[in-house]
């Protein structure tokens, strides 16, 4: 006897992608590692003008002759340089990631 045409089984549909999550670039950084990457140059030129405002400060003859103004100067331009140095340093660590 003849078989009675039958039709293929459907394929379930496709899932659609996730348009809400960007895509990370094809590279050994998480999402959230490549956006600090992506803004690491900008957060590092900032830390070092704040740096730069501190030392002219610093310097200037009112500091100078002030021991309380030199004190704080001081004290602003070790934080500023130690913040300058760690954004170097995570900068170099996902550099590093990236081969």
């Amino acid at each position: 006897p003849p078989r009675p045409h039958t039709r293929p089984a459907p394929h379930p549909p496709a899932k659609p992608p996730d348009h809400h999550l960007p895509a990370a670039p094809n590279n050994n950084l998480t999402y959230l590692e490549q956006r600090e990457s992506d803004g690491m140059e900008k957060r590092i030129h900032e830390a070092e003008a704040r740096l730069e405002k501190v030392q002219l400060a610093l310097v200037a003859p009112e500091s100078i002759s002030n021991p309380e103004l030199l004190q704080k100067y001081s004290a602003q331009l070790d934080a500023s340089q130690i913040q300058v140095d760690g954004l170097y340093a995570r900068w170099a660590e996902l550099e590093a990631k990236l081969g």
